[in-house]
């Protein structure tokens, strides 16, 4: 009999998720999720467990509640770890009680992980605290969803102080009922109000009023849901604490490319606002290769390559101290870095970390001496050496033939490039390239493109050329 973790996935953007849901997500052998997540999360999970959507929109349930408390039963009589993943916090309206109380009923061992509710996280985003001294002292949350068809009534006669926030989640379709209640109940017509839709979310949209005007702006221009409706004093604070949407690439579409499920480019561009995409083209197989006697040089070309060569290495040898002989280059210093990590240190690093400068700087210091080269199984374009050392296949993955339309796609390598082509009918605006064997891959299936291309060549080098374009 398998566990059931019941986890909050935060009101929306993948930051807001905690570290025990993301370790709870990358264990699972089922993931059981709702519409309301970053769908980002899902790159997170391990090869082979089972996905299943259970999303819940307005008026449209893929499964309904008693079958989803069924659900979590049966998986957890097949395997060892089940995830439940709910938007924002599993307790706050995500009938996370329920399901609680079913798998108590039903003599399955869970547990819950809660979330960052929108009712204070999302609200941050668009800049509005729910508290502020001198504005509100407190606050009051409901819901006005539907059960039945029969909407609830709320009490707006206790809804009166100016000291307190009124937060009303799942609510945009009632934006009339909770603002003609509030009038009616008496409530001034100038108090401040918002709307905010996608709550930090990079696709985020906050209206801001006063109850006299927000419906005709509502009408003006709508936004969709997830939404919160929050009313108070404290709606004026987001003139000094809207953060989150000036950063420097907020709303911007941006595609990340990887042959691993490093996450280094897309963290951080959603750190500048971004709304990232991120596509695996490959995985990596590192191979139980044979290494020869090395004498000479020896040129890693890449962070996969000297992590594949150093463990075919020791699996072999058993002792560093085998290369104490061999004059080691590194293409780049985040190459240089991983080889710190096994005791050694590059003795010569190119000026820029590609094929081109290892070639201008080095090739007359190799000639006529023993050059290894170690790579994957990929064809590389480095032509100054004897021997090829394959450590690691980089294997090709299924990408999603969608029809998206990104303002910058991000691509490291050729590879990604080539299969990304082939695969995907997506429009790009502009291309941020790596360097320039990606940069000639990218023309050649494009063909004329704008592209940024980077130099030196780097990630971090990547993001500043962006951010220059911006």
């Amino acid at each position: 009999m398998g566990k059931v973790y019941l986890v909050g996935a935060g009101c929306g953007s993948l930051d807001m998720y905690t570290l025990k849901a993301l370790r709870c997500i990358q264990n699972a052998d089922c993931l059981i999720y709702d519409h309301i997540i970053d769908e980002q999360i899902l790159n997170q999970i391990k090869r082979n467990c089972e996905l299943i959507y259970v999303g819940k929109q307005a008026s449209h349930h893929t499964l309904k509640q008693d079958e989803i408390n069924k659900l979590l039963v049966e998986k957890a009589q097949v395997y060892s770890q089940v995830v439940r993943l709910k938007g924002g916090d599993v307790y706050v309206f995500g009938r996370g009680g329920e399901e609680g109380q079913y798998l108590y009923e039903n003599h399955i061992d869970y547990e819950v992980v809660p979330g960052v509710t929108s009712i204070t996280g999302g609200l941050a985003y668009a800049g509005i605290p729910i508290t502020h001294r001198g504005l509100s002292s407190g606050f009051q949350v409901y819901t006005v969803s539907l059960k039945k068809n029969v909407r609830r009534d709320l009490p707006f006669s206790f809804m009166l102080d100016n000291q307190c926030t009124y937060v009303f989640l799942m609510a945009i379709s009632h934006l009339e009922y909770i603002v003609n209640g509030l009038i009616d109940a008496g409530k001034d017509l100038k108090t401040p109000i918002s709307i905010v839709s996608h709550a930090s979310m990079p696709s985020q949209k906050v209206l801001i009023g006063t109850l006299d005007n927000i419906i005709q702006q509502f009408k003006e221009t709508p936004v969709s849901t997830p939404g919160i409706i929050v009313v108070g004093e404290v709606v004026k604070m987001r003139e000094y604490l809207n953060f989150y949407e000036n950063k420097s690439l907020f709303s911007k579409k941006i595609l990340v490319t990887t042959v691993d499920k490093n996450q280094y480019l897309s963290d951080r561009l959603r750190d500048l606002g971004a709304d990232v995409t991120q596509v695996m083209t490959g995985r990596i197989e590192y191979l139980d290769t044979p290494i020869p006697n090395i004498e000479g040089y020896l040129i890693f070309a890449s962070k996969h390559g000297t992590i594949g060569f150093m463990k075919a290495f020791l699996k072999q040898y058993k002792d560093i101290r085998k290369l104490s002989g061999v004059k080691i280059i590194c293409i780049g210093n985040k190459t240089n870095q991983i080889l710190n990590q096994y005791g050694l240190n590059a003795d010569y690093i190119p000026s820029n970390a590609n094929s081109e400068s290892l070639k201008q700087e080095f090739e007359k210091l190799v000639e006529g001496k023993k050059v290894y080269l170690v790579q994957g199984s990929l064809i590389s374009n480095i032509d100054i050496h004897n021997e090829i050392i394959n450590v690691y296949n980089n294997k090709e993955t299924k990408i999603n033939r969608e029809e998206k339309h990104y303002d910058y796609a991000f691509f490291t390598c050729a590879s990604s490039v080539e299969r990304f082509y082939q695969n995907n009918q997506s429009t790009i605006d502009t291309f941020v390239s790596i360097g320039k064997q990606t940069s000639k891959a990218i023309r050649r299936c494009y063909g004329d493109v704008k592209i940024l291309e980077t130099s030196p060549s780097s990630k971090e080098e990547m993001i500043k050329l962006l951010l220059k374009e911006c």
